[in-house]
């Protein structure tokens, strides 16, 4: 599965990713245009962002529940 498709599986936006990495969404979608040129460092860094979104989800998630960590 291509970094694209992992992207659109989980559920989060370009600009999301884009926020996290540290770069506009514009740039990020120059990344993912051409994913087989795309370093593998970047690749790392998108992969990286979307594990610092999915961690954020879980406190949010926990403060709704009435157990903020």
């Amino acid at each position: 599965m291509n970094i694209k498709e992992r992207i659109l599986i989980s559920g989060f936006r370009q600009w999301e990713i884009a926020e996290v990495m540290g770069v506009s969404e514009f740039t990020l979608s120059r990344y993912l245009r051409r994913p087989d040129r795309m370093d593998p460092q970047v690749e790392k860094r998108i992969e990286k962002a979307m594990d610092e979104l999915r961690a954020g989800e879980g406190v949010k998630n926990d403060k709704k529940n009435g157990c903020a960590k």
